[in-house]
């Protein structure tokens, strides 16, 4: 499977096969430089919907392609959200599409020029490892709950210090040394400005299961880089 995609996906129709399972069919849009389109989709990705009417975004699973060819896309979709199934079902308009790795997390960040996608999608695709493991440790919560502290740190600290690792580069620097001590490659990272702004690299390096190199063309930056598991 391949490690990077995002991409737009302007769904065209949906069909209710019944059990959970629905047919969408539309077509992929990049504007990037990588070009994806419908024949680098594999079963596994996550597709994010939009309803305007109900005012909702959820997370779908490709859980079979029916046909691909070209930027045109058919395929089976379940229910991959935190939560019980919307009974609406996904919802036909813009939405997105992305590669996740085996432990929930986006193998790559969707890029500001694919403007078919909006700012309420691309928050959640750049979160959704955030709701997951946030679910998922719901009974660590409930455990701690009564505790001041953890391991020195307050319950609040202890779980981001589970979900991940945040790195602060006070110096304005165009290259950031990570060593956020996670002890696996595949993690997400975000990045943000000294204004907590997100920005988007030229380019992230992992070198380690520990370690990680973050650069900017040929401009010096100060913010934090938020490393998710």
């Amino acid at each position: 499977m391949s490690n990077k995609f995002a991409a737009a996906y302007q769904i065209d129709s949906v069909t209710d096969l019944g059990g959970g399972t629905y047919e969408l069919t539309g077509v992929i849009v990049d504007n990037s430089l990588f070009g994806y389109n419908a024949e680098n989709v594999e079963v596994g990705f996550a597709i994010i919907d939009e309803s305007l009417w109900f005012g909702t975004t959820n997370r779908w699973k490709v859980s079979e392609i029916i046909s691909a060819s070209g930027s045109s896309l058919d395929c089976k979709v379940v229910w991959d959200d935190v939560g019980t199934i919307d009974p609406n079902g996904p919802a036909s308009g813009n939405a997105a599409i992305c590669y996740v790795s085996p432990n929930n997390k986006l193998a790559e960040i969707p890029s500001q020029n694919l403007t078919y996608i909006s700012e309420i999608v691309q928050i959640k695709l750049q979160n959704i490892d955030y709701r997951l493991n946030i679910d998922d440790l719901k009974t660590i919560s409930d455990n701690v709950n009564n505790l001041s502290t953890v391991s020195g740190s307050t319950v609040t600290e202890a779980l981001d210090n589970l979900l991940g690792y945040t790195h602060t580069q006070s110096i304005a620097d165009n290259i950031w040394l990570v060593n956020h001590k996670l002890g696996q490659r595949e993690v997400g990272v975000t990045v943000y400005d000294s204004s907590d702004e997100i920005i988007y690299p030229y380019r992230v390096l992992i070198a380690d299961e520990n370690n990680l190199t973050i650069t900017f063309n040929t401009v010096s930056v100060a913010g934090k880089a938020r490393i998710s598991r």
